[in-house]
C-alpha cells in the first residue's frame, strides 16, 4: 500500500477538513507565516528526535573508544609486571615441605608453636589433612593458616569456621593440602 493510499483517509477526516477550510480562509500573509512556522517546527522535531540522539550516541561511542584505548594501553604496559607476579606466584605455589619432613608432623608442630591446640586431626587422601580446632582466637588462626601457606606451601582446601560464645574465639574444621 502506497503512502498516498494511507494518507487519503486521514486527509478526508472531518477534523482535518475543518482545519483545511480555516487555512484557506486565512489571508495570504498569514498562510505564509503558518507555512514558515510549520517548516520551523518540522526542522526542530527532526533535530530533537533524530539528529540530537544520533549525535549524543556518536559522542558517547567516541568517549568509550578513547577509554577502551587507554585501558588497552595500560594493560599492555602492565603485561610484563603481571607476568612477573604470576611467575612469582607459581614458584610460591610450587614450594613444598623440605625432603624428609612429614606433612602431619609439620602441621601439628606448627599449630603447637602458634599456640593453637588441635582438638582432632586425621589424614585426608595422599596429600591432605583434616583438622579441628575449638575455642581458638580467630586472629591467631588466620595468621597460622597464612604462615602454613607462605612457609610450607600448604593451602586450605575447605574451611568451616563458626563463632563461639566467647568474643574473638572460633571453632574451625579445616581441610589442608599440599
Amino acid at each position: 500500500m502506497a503512502l498516498s493510499d494511507r494518507l487519503t483517509p486521514l486527509l478526508h477526516h472531518p477534523q482535518v477538513e475543518k482545519l483545511q477550510r480555516r487555512y484557506d480562509q486565512l489571508p495570504q500573509r498569514d498562510q505564509r507565516a503558518l507555512q514558515g512556522l510549520s517548516i520551523a517546527l518540522a526542522v526542530a522535531l527532526v533535530y530533537l528526535l533524530v539528529w540530537l540522539p544520533v549525535s549524543d550516541y556518536r559522542s558517547n561511542a567516541q568517549q568509550s573508544a578513547v577509554a577502551a584505548q587507554q585501558l588497552l594501553g595500560y594493560v599492555q604496559s602492565e603485561e610484563v609486571r603481571a607476568r612477573d607476579i604470576a611467575a612469582a606466584g607459581q614458584s610460591q605455589r610450587g614450594r613444598q615441605l623440605e625432603p624428609g619432613s612429614d606433612f602431619l608432623t609439620t602441621v601439628t608442630d606448627s599449630a603447637q608453636q602458634a599456640g593453637l591446640p588441635l582438638a582432632r586431626f586425621e589424614p585426608s587422601g595422599n596429600d591432605g589433612m583434616r583438622i579441628r580446632l575449638e575455642q581458638v582466637p580467630f586472629n591467631e588462626l588466620s595468621q597460622w593458616l597464612d604462615h602454613l601457606g607462605s612457609q610450607y606451601g600448604i593451602k586450605v582446601d575447605q574451611a568451616s569456621i563458626e563463632r563461639t560464645n566467647e568474643p574473638g574465639r572460633v571453632g574451625a574444621r579445616i581441610t589442608l593440602s599440599l
